[in-house]
């Protein structure tokens, strides 16, 4: 099991003992039974990654600030197209691009996957629109919705991805990358996947766990991950977009 000892965080406050933490995670841990005082020393072993923990050696050569800086989400956003007509990909990514821009954290990259059609036009679509990092994935062979988003994935170097189909509602985009900030990093929750609003629109899946998991190689992600909670009884690894 993975454990963060406090005694040595520049962050445990004391008082004839640890009192409390600097970042406020101390109380949120207690409440969510993960935290362990340790005697005689008097200080808390937390049962679970702290990924704010930092020793002194850390604080060296960084401010305490910069913590934040360090642990705050990595989020890919990839957008699937399945339209022919170049005027509603416009469009539709028109709409997209201006819903993510409203996010206060800021996107790794796009990954725009998309059926086969003219890659010079995407890409010069792309360039002119995004103003943002963002990798074109345009499979030469035809590809199901599961395939392209394989595609995709593979591209995907943050912490989570989440996925936008273009002809589909996609307000969410506009606070999905600060939600998602304040539910793992502020309120301490702990998932592998948020399961999408609708067919594969608003999927929110843990980049490394695609991986582990060969993606929708035989079943479904979305399959595969809710079949491993219940089988594991921790069915806190799926979230839920009510919680975030």
């Amino acid at each position: 099991m993975i454990n963060t000892l406090c005694k040595s965080c520049v962050f445990a406050q004391w008082n004839n003992g640890q009192i409390g933490c600097e970042q406020g995670r101390l109380e949120i841990f207690k409440k969510k039974g993960l935290a362990e005082l340790i005697e005689p020393e008097k200080y808390y072993k937390i049962n679970t990654l702290c990924n704010r923990c930092r020793t002194g050696k850390w604080l060296l050569t960084h401010k305490k600030e910069d913590v934040i800086n360090e642990t705050q989400v990595k989020v890919d956003i990839i957008l699937l197209n399945n339209d022919l007509d170049t005027n509603k990909i416009e469009s539709n990514l028109d709409i997209a691009l201006n819903h993510i821009r409203k996010n206060t954290i800021k996107q790794q990259q796009i990954i725009f996957g998309t059926v086969p059609l003219n890659y010079v036009w995407y890409y010069k679509l792309l360039s002119e629109k995004c103003k943002m990092k963002f990798q074109l994935i345009r499979p030469i062979d035809p590809q199901t919705k599961l395939g392209l988003l394989d595609f995709c994935a593979r591209k995907a170097d943050g912490n989570y991805y989440v996925v936008a189909e273009l002809d589909q509602d996609t307000e969410f985009l506009s606070h999905i990358v600060d939600d998602l900030e304040v539910s793992l990093n502020d309120k301490l929750e702990r998932f592998v996947m948020i399961p999408p609003l609708a067919e594969l629109n608003g999927l929110v899946v843990q980049t490394y766990a695609h991986k582990k998991l060969y993606g929708n190689e035989g079943e479904p992600l979305v399959d595969k991950i809710t079949k491993l909670a219940k089988e594991q009884n921790k069915e806190g690894l799926v979230g839920s977009w009510q919680k975030t």
